[in-house]
């Protein structure tokens, strides 16, 4: 059994209701959190206590082997937390923890393609647990500023008012934010590029993604030509441009295109400064523009 504890310190609001492409509503909104997840705990009722650093208290029906609780509260609207105390008890089991937290920082700016700043809402999306949400709204000049614990995929989206209807989002990705990082993405164009993975073996990078596009189901086929990808900056080589199809779970001959890159640099990896800032642009003639970005740290 272990205790893992994630904080959300970032400000409460309340914004739009966005519409995606699946005419799905995602509103637009942030409340300071606190989740305590409890792994390989047996099947019970707990009560979780947060002792400090303040007095907090709900109960749990766990019946998972990876469960999360949330204290909601706008004491938590503080990225200076960095370790919460708790107490976790059952009829069988009485447990202290001491847990650290440790946020870092991901600011910067949200252009237009066009290069002018805009106003964006930045969602660090999850797979699970959806009403938790973790959002930021730029300021007027397009400038934000969002609070991430460390430990947990990063998979932020970031979209003005006009996402699903004229214009796609740009993602920002990392397997982990391990040190605050500054990034200017763009949106505002009709296509993104969705999971983009990238990483690195034997002096290439391989680069995963799948394109969208804002008005059809599925996008114009790409070329080597449609796209471009930077690493710190430095432009790659892209030596491998393959097509992949990635089937749907639960149907049978259904795919969505997705393709596969192997990208050279000119400098080594250990020649790089880290983490590695990958910047992936696909611009289709008469279809649109999509970017993404992912950032990479060695295991």
């Amino acid at each position: 059994m272990y205790v893992k504890a994630y904080l959300n310190p970032n400000p409460e609001f309340q914004g739009e209701i966005l519409i995606n492409p699946h005419n799905q509503e995602i509103e637009m909104k942030n409340s300071p959190f606190l989740e305590i997840e409890l792994v390989n705990f047996p099947k019970d009722e707990f009560e979780i206590k947060l002792i400090s650093p303040f007095i907090l208290t709900t109960k749990a029906l766990i019946n998972s082997p990876s469960y999360s609780v949330f204290f909601m509260d706008k004491k938590f609207q503080n990225p200076w937390i960095n370790q919460v105390k708790i107490d976790i008890t059952s009829q069988s089991i009485k447990s202290q923890f001491n847990i650290p937290i440790n946020i870092q920082q991901l600011s910067g700016t949200v252009y237009n393609f066009d290069e002018s700043p805009t106003t964006a809402y930045l969602y660090a999306t999850r797979n699970r647990d959806r009403g938790k949400n973790i959002m930021v709204k730029t300021d007027s000049a397009g400038n934000f500023n969002l609070y991430y614990s460390r430990g947990r995929r990063l998979r932020v989206f970031v979209a003005d008012s006009t996402y699903g209807q004229k214009n796609l989002e740009c993602w920002i990705m990392a397997d982990d934010l391990k040190q605050n990082v500054q990034i200017n993405p763009h949106i505002g164009d009709r296509m993104e590029l969705y999971e983009l993975k990238v990483w690195h073996f034997d002096g290439i990078w391989n680069v995963f993604f799948l394109p969208a596009i804002v008005d059809d189901v599925f996008p114009p086929i790409l070329n080597k030509q449609d796209f471009q990808i930077w690493f710190n900056d430095m432009e790659g080589d892209i030596k491998s441009f393959t097509f992949h199809k990635v089937y749907y779970k639960g149907t049978k001959g259904t795919f969505y295109p997705a393709y596969i890159l192997s990208v050279a640099v000119k400098q080594t990896l250990e020649e790089m400064s880290l983490p590695v800032l990958i910047r992936a642009l696909v611009d289709v003639p008469g279809s649109g523009k999509g970017e993404s970005w992912f950032i990479y740290y060695p295991n």
